[in-house]
């Protein structure tokens, strides 16, 4: 009787060990689910969704298809000019139309056609300007900023002088003369249609033909932005 006493207990203690463990398992059963639905759903839900813009960047479904991808391109501008009023044109793959930006601030939109756009008129500020584009979709999706385009507005004429000849002036027997004087040093400076050489101070020197009798000298200079200055001698020659 002692001895099935013992295994009876025996027995007993194992069934209660049994229970215990079933207890602990079903209450962390119960709070893994709870932590499932409370938390990893969620975290669930944010991964499709990470995913489903991921996959459709790249599989172009019908949300992507208003995402515009590609900022404009702008066609080459001046670096300079002396015209308030500039038009601006360009290149957008993407976009039903194309918004124009001066300085960072919004200055007007142009339609995109086969690929193409152009602003006819942006008004300029005097000095520095910066010009960029964004493309729009009929969404209302917009692109990246196109790159920045530098044009300076200057209505400033370049400054102008000659050393060399003077109003007046005869030459005999000579049939060439050597035109001398002082400009901007980024200017353009041309005798007849001859082009000077410029140095960085601004000096300038070319040689042009003259024929016998009075010989007119028209001197012109021209800046980066298209401003001009001009001067007119006459000189006598006797060949």
């Amino acid at each position: 009787m002692k001895k099935i006493s013992r295994v009876q207990r025996l027995a007993r203690k194992e069934e209660g060990d049994v229970i215990k463990r079933i207890v602990v398992l079903s209450i962390l059963s119960v709070v893994i689910i709870v932590l499932i639905f409370t938390l990893g759903i969620p975290l669930l839900g944010s991964f499709a969704d990470l995913l489903g813009k991921t996959l459709g960047n790249k599989g172009g479904s019908t949300s992507s298809q208003s995402q515009i991808s590609s900022p404009p391109v702008l066609e080459n501008l001046p670096s300079a000019t002396n015209s308030a009023a500039l038009a601006v044109s360009g290149f957008a793959s993407d976009g039903d139309k194309v918004e124009i930006f001066l300085n960072s601030t919004k200055v007007g939109e142009a339609d995109v056609s086969d690929g193409k756009f152009k602003y006819e008129s942006v008004n300029l500020q005097s000095g520095g300007n910066e010009i960029s584009a964004k493309a729009v979709s009929a969404s209302g999706k917009e692109s990246d900023s196109s790159d920045l385009s530098k044009v300076t507005l200057d209505t400033t004429p370049p400054k102008l002088s000659l050393d060399n000849p003077s109003e007046g002036q005869s030459f005999s027997g000579v049939s060439r003369i050597t035109v001398e004087g002082t400009s901007d040093p980024n200017a353009e400076v041309l005798a007849n249609g001859f082009l000077a050489n410029v140095g960085n101070d601004g000096k300038f020197d070319v040689a042009i033909p003259l024929s016998s009798g009075d010989n007119t000298i028209e001197v012109k200079a021209i800046d980066n932005a298209g401003n001009t200055t001009v001067l007119k001698i006459k000189v006598h020659a006797s060949l």
